[in-house]
């Protein structure tokens, strides 16, 4: 009996299977606690045994797999793999279906628009070089070249950054750091990074070897929305009609160019928050959708409705971000190509912190929103008198809110809040939106206003937007370059001071509840005073650096275990190659610091909140590998300075 026993052991050990594998999967080098992970490329199988002749199952691309052993077949590598650290469904993948995964962190390519794209480099010693010698005209050589696409044979170049911005919620890629190192660079600290880039080719059409079209003719299914969102309190009664008079126009000319269904309007009003003034009626109200708004006819049956409140509100700030918020929220923007927001107020907005907001979200964080939803945002601030005191602070708050990625701000103060010189922007703003689809289609260009030179940079703004959204457009069935390996410089070369790489953690949904879980457990806590300020401090690390190492890690810890009470903190955040606001935060900052400094970093944690359960709620934003509804394994890319 005995020796059967030994003998079946020793059948399991040979068969790679799950029985009597590694409790525990295998440490990384230098490391007492953290574990070795791969991300699994599309297209990898799980086997059974080592080699893979046998039946597999298909990885969900992206899939984070700890590592419990190796065994090399032949020439191939192959590593024995599972999605959790007890063991569970072990199976064999090969080493080359995978990246090494050992810290969380991922970039993502900036927005090029009025941008130096990112190169990416065979070697590191060739870019050091190029950085170490200042010799900007080689690397505009080198740059030059992998925008013809004419690369010369002996070029250090591997591939070069996409020429538009790439929208992850329909070509999704990551791009783990695979190694890093300091360097300076002119008056500016930086960092070479070995990437790998793996976009998702999962349901993807095979790749052209063709150069991208010119964006000069726009397809018959490109589509532009434009949401106007309302301020309907008691003073908007003649903005309201003049902005319907705007698109009355705009429908007139689509109409007579053939354009029709190719620009839709969409309207979202808001006023403030109805408990704090009675008669108010709503806070926001979507009257008229994009899908209403493909003709005049359905878009003015609803948009005629609008009118403004009989009642004041409270002061005047006005729920202005819950406006924004609807917009971005409950207009249905897919299958939109061009997609723009317009917000239009007299008033400034109530803020994170107000307690007569609705939102909790800062002017920063709705930006983000937008962003990720390919959205720009417009803001005509209307300055009348009666406002005075409020201009300045709601000029800051709605300049950030407006900022878009290369382009800069789109912001216009009306001044005095003239009827007039407001009528002359809604005309120039519309009319450049809906030209570009008009002329682009081979139509001639609607007459427009003449415009003041502010108006003309804000139309200019509008216009190079229109366009990298076109090129975005026409490049929709390519993908980020597939690369095994390359060096990159995460500044630009011949603007230092700027970024050509954002820096982002990528999380599952579910993770992401789990996050928001956690940090709203670890503010209670530190508000209601169960929290000291250094275990406060030192949770928040904690929390930090489990995600930006193991986000899986993080539904496994509590408040009352943090990594710096246990001594592993070091350990998790030495070698990362970027660190979060809490990581460089110390107890010594928390106790130097005046009281008003103390309370905007609880206050920034609460924003931070607010914008996780945004996110989570948002399913148009998570990307689902392989396809599929969105589910709690659908993944995105947390920036770095949301994280805690």
């Amino acid at each position: 009996m005995i020796r059967s026993i030994l003998i079946l052991m020793l059948l399991f050990a040979n068969s790679g299977t799950a029985v009597f594998a590694a409790t525990k999967p295998l440490l990384m080098e230098g490391k007492k606690t953290l574990f070795q992970r791969v991300v699994t490329k599309p297209g990898a199988t799980l086997s059974s045994h080592a080699g893979g002749t046998d039946q597999s199952k298909s990885l969900a691309p992206f899939s984070i797999q700890y590592v419990y052993s190796k065994k090399r077949m032949g020439q191939q590598q192959w590593l024995q793999v599972a999605e959790n650290v007890r063991g569970e469904n072990l199976g064999w993948v090969a080493e080359d279906q995978s990246i090494a995964w050992n810290q969380g962190l991922t970039v993502t390519f900036r927005n090029p628009l009025e941008r130096e794209r990112a190169l990416l480099f065979k070697n590191r010693d060739s870019l050091k070089k190029l950085i170490d010698d200042q010799d900007s005209q080689q690397y505009k050589r080198h740059y030059d070249q992998a925008v013809s696409g004419i690369v010369a044979s002996d070029s250090p170049v591997v591939a070069i950054q996409p020429n538009y911005n790439i929208d992850a919620t329909k070509d999704f890629y990551v791009a783990p750091i695979l190694q890093h190192e300091d360097v300076f660079f002119g008056n500016s600290q930086a960092k070479l990074l070995k990437i790998a880039t793996i976009p998702d080719t999962s349901e993807a059409p095979a790749a052209s070897t063709e150069p991208a079209a010119p964006a000069t003719k726009i397809p018959d299914g490109f589509s532009t929305g434009v949401v106007f969102v309302m301020d309907a309190t008691l003073s908007m009664g003649e903005y309201i009609d003049r902005t319907r008079e705007a698109i009355r126009k705009i429908y007139k000319d689509l109409d007579e160019t053939g354009g029709t269904g190719q620009v839709r309007f969409g309207l979202v009003a808001f006023r403030d928050n109805p408990d704090a003034a009675e008669g108010l009626g709503y806070l926001t109200k979507t009257f008229a959708t994009l899908e209403q708004g493909v003709n005049a006819e359905q878009f003015f049956a609803v948009v005629d409705q609008v009118s403004p409140a009989t009642v004041s509100s409270k002061d005047f700030r006005e729920d202005a971000y819950a406006g924004v918020k609807a917009a971005l929220e409950t207009i249905v923007w897919n299958g939109i190509d061009a997609r723009y927001v317009v917000l239009v107020t007299d008033a400034g907005p109530r803020e994170a912190q107000d307690e007569l907001g609705s939102t909790g979200l800062s002017a920063e964080a709705l930006n983000k929103l937008a962003e990720k939803q390919s959205i720009s945002l417009t803001v005509l601030h209307l300055l009348t008198p009666s406002g005075i005191a409020n201009h300045d602070a709601a000029k800051r708050s709605y300049q950030t809110l407006a900022r878009y990625p290369g382009v800069g701000v789109l912001y216009y103060g009306v001044a005095a809040g003239q009827l007039q010189q407001f009528g002359q922007a809604v005309d120039i703003l519309s009319s450049q939106i809906s030209q570009q689809v008009i002329t682009a289609m081979g139509g001639e260009a609607p007459e427009t206003s003449k415009d003041t030179s502010k108006l003309a940079g804000l139309a200019e703004k509008i216009s190079r937007i229109g366009n990298a959204m076109r090129i975005q457009y026409l490049n929709k069935n390519q993908q980020v370059p597939d690369v095994v390996s390359a060096w990159t410089l995460d500044h630009s070369f011949s603007s230092p001071e700027e970024k050509t790489l954002d820096v982002g953690v990528l999380l599952t949904r579910d993770q992401l509840s789990d996050l928001h879980e956690r940090l709203t457990k670890t503010l209670e806590s530190f508000e209601d005073g169960l929290l000291e300020p250094g275990n406060f401090i030192a949770d928040l690390k904690s929390v930090a650096a489990t995600l930006s190492r193991d986000p899986n890690q993080l539904k496994n810890t509590t408040t009352n275990t943090d990594l710096a009470s246990m001594g592993l903190l070091q350990e998790y955040i030495e070698d990362l190659p970027y660190q979060s606001a809490a990581l460089s935060t110390s107890l010594d900052d928390w106790e130097a610091w005046p009281v008003s400094q103390q309370v905007h970093f609880v206050n920034s944690l609460e924003e931070k909140i607010a914008y996780y359960q945004a996110l989570y709620d948002h399913s148009d934003m998570w990307y689902t590998p392989g396809g599929g509804p969105v589910s709690g394994d659908s993944v995105m890319a947390l920036s770095l300075d949301m994280l805690p």
